[in-house]
């Protein structure tokens, strides 16, 4: 075996070592002499592309655009990642324009973007599955391609994107950017359906929206049955008026209800988001004070307690398979 020359290795090592750490020093000088526009435009570029990896790598890990870009990047795409599809079909077009700051140390930038808006046409499809029934609520992909099928309105916005200068995407400051790139559903990304029916006779229904373990939407669903004594039409309009009116002073929630052939049906739809912590105490969600958020898990195992069967889908998105990695590591 040929003796190796240790004194020439270590003279050869140190020159690659050299040579690598001042391509890595140029190019992170290099990113970090992007103006702040530059480094905006790098990310939609990205978006536009449909370019998963590079979008991801300016993303933290859990960024609910990872599971957005994915998505686009599916060959064989779930439910949900159909959406995503189509979100970014109808929104890559996009006309988007960057101005720096003139504060541009904080790595902000303007942005002028021109696009269409789905915002309207979401609350309008949820409205009407909620409408005709909890389990067309449930199809959650159902009613979000209902929206995207509009086509949207025509907007133009000027919203700030913070970037870092490792070309990183600031999202926690940079909401109102992403809203407007995704045409308005950047907020029901990641968003799973949870199903909660009773065992016995399917009087009482809940479905629960949430991000994570956050619940963001609910919709409790009754049934009154007419067997044996038939609801007349005006007794139903006094149940009604005296369900809605048990809710009137409460903000973040909607009640209705409507006769069907065999009953009634009530429902009460709560916005977590917009709920005060005196609406969600009367519920009966919190025992008083303010709450970050309404755990998904606990009241999961409250509803089954009192005999629910429940069941989570997040449509193919992926983010109950990250949820169990990570439950998992735990």
């Amino acid at each position: 075996m040929k003796k190796t020359n240790n004194a020439f290795a270590v003279v050869l090592m140190t020159a690659i070592l050299a040579f690598a750490l001042t391509g890595c020093d140029k190019l992170m000088t290099v990113m970090q002499n992007l103006t702040d526009a530059e480094r905006a435009q790098n990310i939609v570029d990205a978006y536009v592309a449909g370019d998963a990896e590079t979008f991801n790598s300016y993303v933290e890990h859990d960024s609910r655009m990872v599971y957005m870009m994915n998505g686009v990047a599916a060959t064989n795409p779930e439910a949900m990642q159909k959406v995503y599809q189509k979100i970014h079909e109808l929104t890559k077009t996009a006309e988007i324009t960057f101005t720096d700051d003139s504060y541009t140390d904080d790595g902000y930038a303007t942005a002028t973007i021109k696009t269409v808006d789905f915002t309207n046409a979401l609350n309008e499809a949820m409205g009407n599955a909620i409408a005709e029934g909890g389990d067309v609520f449930a199809d959650m992909p159902g009613w979000m391609m209902e929206a995207l099928n509009t086509g949207g309105e025509p907007v133009e916005l000027e919203v700030k994107i913070r970037t870092g200068s490792n070309n990183d995407l600031h999202e926690s400051h940079s909401e109102e950017f992403m809203q407007a790139l995704t045409g308005g559903f950047y907020n029901c990304i990641m968003w799973e359906m949870t199903t909660c029916k009773m065992d016995d006779d399917g009087s009482q229904n809940m479905y629960l929206i949430s991000n994570y373990d956050a619940i963001k939407i609910s919709l409790d669903e009754y049934f009154l049955s007419d067997e044996g004594v038939e609801i007349t039409e005006e007794e139903a309009n006094k149940i009604l008026a005296q369900f809605n009116h048990e809710y009137a002073d409460l903000d973040g929630l909607v009640s209705g209800g409507q006769k069907l052939e065999g009953g009634m049906r009530l429902y009460l739809i709560v916005n977590y988001d917009m709920a005060s912590s005196y609406t969600l105490q009367r519920l009966g969600l919190t025992s008083g004070g303010y709450a970050d958020y309404i755990s998904l898990s606990s009241t999961i195992s409250g509803f089954v307690d009192d005999g629910y069967t429940c069941a989570t889908t997040d449509f193919g998105s992926g983010v109950m398979e990250q949820k169990a990695e990570e439950f998992t590591e735990k």
